[in-house]
C-alpha cells in the first residue's frame, strides 16, 4: 500500500524542501543547506530545491525565480561589456561568467525544456500513429474519413512533413 500523502514523513520532507528554498532565496549555497538541513550531499539539497520549485510552493518558488534572475541580470551587467569591447584578455575572461549566466536563465526560465522523445509513451506523436493504425479501414463512414485526415495532419505538422506525407522529417534542430 503507498504511503499516504498526509503521512508524517512526507510532510517532514515537504517542510523540509520548503526549508531549503528559503536557505536558496537567502542566498546560501548548496553545502551550507545540506549542512543546516542535515541532508547527507549537497546534491540532496539541490533535488529538495528543484522538487520545491516544481511543487505547489509557487509564492516561494516564483521568489525564487525572480531573485535569481535579478542575480544573473547583474552578473551579464557586469560582464557584458567587457566581453563585447574589452581588451582581448578580458573578453576571453568574461565570455565564460557570460554564458554561464546566459544558461542558467534558459534553465530557470525552462527555454530548453527538450521535447518528447518520438515513439515513447507519453509522445503525443506516438498516440497519434497509434489512432491512425488502430482504425478498421473496412467500413469508414465520411466522418471517420474526415477525422482520419484530420489525425494524418497532425502527424504530417508534428513530423515537418509536406501535406500528403511525402519526403522525410527535419532533423531535430533544423
Amino acid at each position: 500500500m503507498p504511503e499516504s500523502k498526509t503521512s508524517r514523513r512526507r510532510i517532514s520532507a515537504i517542510e523540509k524542501q520548503r526549508q531549503a528554498l528559503e536557505l536558496r532565496n537567502a542566498g546560501r549555497t548548496y553545502a551550507e543547506i545540506a549542512k543546516a538541513l542535515n541532508y547527507r550531499t549537497h546534491t540532496s539539497a539541490i533535488a529538495a530545491v528543484k522538487v520545491a520549485l516544481k511543487r505547489t510552493l509557487q509564492p516561494a518558488a516564483e521568489e525564487y525565480r525572480a531573485l535569481t534572475l535579478e542575480r544573473l541580470t547583474a552578473v551579464l551587467r557586469t560582464f557584458w561589456p567587457l566581453m563585447i569591447a574589452g581588451p582581448v584578455d578580458d573578453r576571453i575572461k568574461a565570455a565564460r561568467p557570460v554564458l554561464q549566466a546566459i544558461e542558467q536563465m534558459r534553465a530557470l526560465l525552462n527555454l530548453d525544456v527538450p521535447k518528447p522523445q518520438i515513439g515513447t509513451e507519453e509522445d503525443p506523436l506516438t498516440i497519434e500513429l497509434r489512432m491512425v493504425q488502430d482504425y478498421d479501414y473496412s467500413k469508414l463512414t465520411q466522418a471517420e474519413i474526415e477525422d482520419l485526415l484530420g489525425h494524418a495532419r497532425i502527424v504530417e505538422q508534428r513530423l515537418a512533413l509536406p501535406p500528403g506525407g511525402g519526403g522525410s522529417p527535419e532533423a531535430p534542430g533544423g
